[in-house]
């Protein structure tokens, strides 16, 4: 009964994601691919324009090469709002000729190559996700996602677009390279954390973050940069994480304006120094940009795994030994709270982030043929395979009916909560290869 069950749900899986496929495509021509030769091959797209018209040429090269290109991350199915219009758009598509031939792309990535042919006098060569990859082979598409990692990091450089500008962004950016300047100052004067934290207060006071009554000098300012934050697609999606977090050179573009991670990462530090000044404005009750911090935290931990098998934390506390660089149920776990269109990517998007030893396991191989439960049933298989102890049980949630429908031991990680280790559900099924007295 169960087997018949989970068959019939697999099959209704298949068929829901088959309907959202072609209803995304409806209308629309496909590029005509040849096959990728090599399994490090990719396609490079070479932008263009006439008059109007927006233009792509691809290339086919292999890694390996070291080819010079740009990585592009952005939002699919995305546009902001603007005073003249209300409606994000998400599903209208502008038409490029690609090799000659018309296709439609989403408005989104139309926007961007639309700037970069009228704002740069020699444009690169892209990878591009949607182009650069046939979307309509399965096979060709597993490859390509695994190999997302070593894509972004062979680039010479990583392009964030957060698409054009709205009302209030061109000025947002603007205060965020004169916070960035305030930051360094600060920094630059007092170097040390006790320095930092005995003089914040004052110091916010003197270059007028704060008015003499202590509020905040210029407050719809910061109301903008948060909604910058709230509404740009980008920071809340799954696969963003993995284009983020690179030693790669990478720069934000929005509009015509573009700053670096830098300034960002400077800009964020001034609102922590706020925060820590104590200020009871309720505009920072709840942060936006906690997000920002906790990507770039875990970015720079990430590569510290990798560069020294520990952490500038562990290295500090006296830790020893190599552990595991990345545990896979934390990398799920910190990013289950991101948005994703297919819920296969709340895994798939970060398989990248394991060594590549680990990701070359069959459990973990990206398969875009398998249904979201036989995804995250392989993820548990893998977890359990490999980890004597079963503190990734504390990923399992409350049964969801619209969700996968996986055995109840299996984590559901499209679903963004978290049930806690001591609130485990009491109809966990019979776990494969566990008994009473732990794992066999």
């Amino acid at each position: 009964m169960d087997t018949n069950r989970g068959n019939k749900c697999r099959m209704l899986d298949d068929l829901n994601r088959e309907i959202r496929r072609l209803i995304s495509h409806l209308g629309r021509k496909a590029p005509s691919y040849q096959p990728l030769s090599e399994r490090d091959s990719i396609r490079l797209a070479h932008f263009s324009r006439i008059g109007s018209q927006l233009h792509c040429r691809l290339e086919h090269v292999a890694i390996s090469q070291k080819p010079s290109y740009h990585a592009l991350s952005y939002v699919w199915r995305w546009r902001p709002k603007t005073s003249s219009s209300q409606e994000s758009d998400e599903n209208a598509s502008r038409p490029i000729f690609v090799d000659g031939r018309k296709v439609h792309v989403g408005a989104n990535l139309a926007d961007f190559i639309d700037t970069i042919t009228q704002l740069w006098t020699t444009v690169p060569a892209f990878w591009v996700d949607a182009i650069c990859i046939n979307q309509n082979d399965a096979a060709e598409k597993s490859i390509q996602l695994q190999s997302m990692r070593e894509i972004y990091e062979n680039a010479s450089r990583i392009v964030i677009w957060l698409g054009k500008h709205d009302d209030t962004s061109r000025r947002c950016i603007e205060n965020m390279e004169r916070w960035h300047t305030l930051s360094l100052d600060f920094i630059a004067r007092y170097p040390t954390w006790d320095e930092m934290s005995k003089t914040s207060r004052d110091w916010l006071h003197e270059v007028g973050v704060f008015d003499s009554d202590g509020k905040l000098a210029d407050r719809d300012a910061w109301v903008e940069f948060f909604q910058f934050f709230e509404t740009r697609q980008w920071w809340h999606r799954i696969w963003t994480v993995q284009e983020y977090c690179t030693e790669v050179d990478t720069i934000f573009l929005c509009g015509d304006s573009t700053f670096t991670r830098r300034c960002l990462y400077e800009a964020v530090f001034l609102v922590k120094l706020i925060l820590g000044s104590g200020t009871r404005d309720g505009l920072f009750s709840t942060n936006p940009i906690d997000a920002v911090m906790v990507t770039e935290t875990f970015r720079r931990e990430y590569h510290e795994k990798r560069q020294h098998g520990l952490t500038l934390y562990e290295r500090w506390n006296g830790y020893e030994f190599v552990r595991d660089p990345m545990p896979l149920k934390r990398i799920l776990s910190a990013w289950r709270f991101r948005s994703a269109s297919d819920p296969r990517d709340k895994v798939f998007a970060l398989l990248g982030f394991m060594e590549e030893t680990l990701r070359n396991d069959l459990l973990l191989s990206i398969d875009c043929s398998l249904p979201t439960s036989s995804v995250f049933t392989n993820v548990a298989e893998y977890m359990l395979k490999t980890s004597k102890r079963l503190n990734w049980l504390g990923a399992v949630a409350p049964p969801n009916p619209t969700g996968p429908q996986c055995a109840s031991w299996v984590p559901d990680w499209s679903n963004s909560g978290a049930a806690s280790l001591y609130n485990m559900p009491k109809t966990v099924q019979h776990i494969p290869g566990v008994t009473p007295n732990g794992v066999s």
